[in-house]
């Protein structure tokens, strides 16, 4: 007998998985028109045992686990009990993703995400338990047709700011849909289930290029196309297709088939709601169809950029995305003060003074448009990420390391390391300066510390043993640490060179990389200890070197609140020994009004380059 899903939707197919057109989970099997229960009810007697709880029934079940109510021994509270629906017989990877699923919600605190109690391992395997909602999960109560607009805009703006919390954290949901929001029975919205989330902080080796994660119907382009870099844009679009679903009762790509549905999301434009609906409201129609564009760039660069447009929607404000016309803005000022349209002549004066505003906004309109327009969203999000970023890092003391952890050697002359089977995607580089010093001879109070952190993300595309981070400085002395991977395994080495005419200490941190597999990408972070260097005006600089087929390069220098900088110049080098000119090609720079910290990124810097800046105290 041929297998026949359904799914709430009373979409109908044969493959084993979720809808490949809406993405609910199967509710029925058997012959078309049958009503035989997916899941067999588990028994009892068939319950895995978790020591410390007591498994009262299965509630639900997803693609990695089932999950039960269960009664926690100890504290007498019913919890919701996930195991991984394998147990023992479940793969490494399996259960790493497991457990990375709970960790991930573990970190995120936030009235709207689901809050994890404990996590474990029992002799079924990998569990953590959850607090329990009563409620239905949003799917169920879509399934009568679409919500009021208002209603679903509001609960759509919670959701929206629950995933902005995730994306803070470096995390990225990548499976947002009406099933994985819960409410509870007094309709407060929970996200869950995190377990194809991604951490965008590391590389967990969980994603394979080319292989789709997450639910068809809700899939962003770039998840359709299997890409491996999956960004925060991916959630925005999935929240677009949700408010999609509130709109219209449906999704915007469907098909008979799975491949039919993700040719579409890859190439096709998305029906405008009010295709369907000629009462969905403009606003909400241009916010939905905002977070469906094709490319990440062009949607709303954070959730909340996202739930703050809603949140005007909601209180007839401008939203903004497109140009709202007059008579709207007129319409939305007059609901937001009703007591001002109980008399006529109240109503006059303030469509006069509308009118006024109105003709005095369509003369300032082109300029206003230019400086909105100035900076690229994708430049705008850089910006936040480094001043959020500056935020934290001032907030913490320069720690300057006295000497290395690792065994250390002096060599005659270190040789350049050789990146041949390593790429280099990013290159990244906090400088701190707030422990700088200008040294007075035999005075121990004066010694001056630059600590310097790099953070690289390399892909290892051929079978090399060892990754190594090269360090050079005019100072007195360096020392190197290795943060990730295996630092218990990293040596360092010195040697005294001359480079462009100039006596420089060169320091080599190397790790063990054969644990990292072929074609995988990683994070190897170091920090530099500089003692007693930049003390001479002609040695005031620091450079980065470019790397081929980099993506990008970045410096952020952290100055000493009593020493701001006062002057700044980028320049570049075809190579060390050559003199540098001033860079013409301008990079992204952002800098505090204090002039207490400054950061400054190349895209795509060229292979050998030494880019460099120079600046004045």
């Amino acid at each position: 007998m041929q297998v026949v899903h359904y799914c709430p939707s009373n979409h109908v197919w044969t493959q084993h998985g979720p809808c490949p057109i809406c993405g609910s989970d199967a509710v029925t099997r058997g012959d078309p028109g049958g009503t035989i229960p997916i899941l067999p009810e588990i028994k009892p007697a068939n319950f895995p045992t978790i020591p410390g709880y007591e498994l009262q029934k299965a509630i639900g079940s997803g693609g990695m686990g089932v999950v039960y109510q269960a009664k926690q021994t100890s504290l007498g509270r019913i919890v919701a009990l996930k195991v991984i629906r394998s147990g023992e017989l479940a793969n490494p990877q399996d259960q790493r993703r497991f457990v990375l699923e709970a960790e991930v919600i573990a970190r995120l605190q936030h009235p709207n995400i689901v809050q994890v109690y404990d996590v474990g391992v029992a002799a079924d395997g990998p569990f953590y338990t959850m607090e329990l909602l009563g409620g239905r999960n949003l799917a169920e109560k879509l399934d009568s047709g679409p919500m009021p607009f208002r209603n679903g805009a509001k609960l759509l703006a919670i959701i929206a700011r629950a995933v902005d919390c995730a994306h803070k954290h470096g995390v990225v949901h990548r499976d947002l849909k009406p099933a994985n929001i819960l409410m509870t029975e007094d309709g407060t919205p929970k996200l869950v289930d995190f377990g194809v989330a991604k951490n965008l902080a590391s590389d967990d080796g969980l994603t394979e290029t080319g292989k789709p994660i997450g639910t068809p119907g809700f899939m962003a382009p770039e998840q359709a196309a299997g890409k491996k870099v999956i960004g925060p844009g991916a959630d925005v679009y999935a929240l677009g297709v949700i408010l999609y679903k509130f709109l219209t009762g449906r999704v915007p790509f469907e098909g008979d088939n799975l491949y039919d549905v993700l040719h579409s999301i890859i190439t096709a434009d998305p029906v405008s709601p009010a295709w369907y609906r000629t009462d969905v409201p403009r606003d909400l129609e241009a916010i939905c169809l905002k977070c469906l564009r094709k490319s990440p760039a062009e949607r709303y660069v954070k959730a909340t950029d996202l739930a703050d447009d809603l949140d005007r929607y909601l209180n007839h404000q401008r939203i903004s995305v497109g140009w709202t016309p007059p008579w709207r803005q007129l319409s939305k000022w007059c609901r937001r003060h009703p007591t001002a349209t109980t008399s006529i002549t109240t109503l006059l004066l303030v469509l006069i003074s509308i009118g006024v505003v109105a003709s005095f906004y369509e003369r300032s309109k082109p300029v206003v448009a230019v400086l909105e327009q100035a900076e690229d969203p994708a430049v705008k999000l850089r910006r936040d990420e480094v001043v959020n970023r500056v935020k934290v890092l001032m907030q913490t003391e320069p720690k300057p390391d006295k000497e290395s952890p690792h065994p250390v050697k002096e060599v005659p002359k270190l040789v350049a390391p050789s990146y041949d089977g390593i790429a280099i995607i990013s290159d990244e580089r906090v400088v701190d300066l707030r422990a700088w010093k200008q040294e007075i001879p035999n005075d121990p109070a004066t010694e001056s510390y630059v600590i310097f952190n790099n953070r690289r993300v390399v892909s290892k595309n051929k079978d090399v043993a060892s990754y190594t981070t090269r360090f050079q400085t005019s100072g007195r002395g360096l020392v190197l640490r290795a943060i990730s991977p295996g630092p218990e395994w990293a040596t360092v080495d010195f040697s005294t060179d001359v480079v462009g005419g100039q006596v420089m200490k060169t320091g080599h941190v190397t790790v063990d990389i054969q644990g990292e597999p072929l074609g995988s990408e990683f994070t190897a972070q170091s920090k530099a200890t500089f003692i007693g260097n930049l003390q001479k005006p002609e040695d005031q600089w620091l450079g980065l070197i470019g790397f081929k087929d980099s993506l990008r390069s970045s410096m952020l220098l952290l100055f000493p609140k009593d020493r701001p900088f006062k002057e700044y110049q980028l320049r570049v080098a075809p190579t060390s020994n050559d003199k540098p000119q001033p860079f013409k090609d301008l990079p992204i720079t952002f800098k505090s009004e204090a002039n207490d910290w400054l950061y400054w990124e190349v895209s795509a810097p060229k292979d050998g380059y030494v880019y460099r800046i120079d600046w004045t105290w």
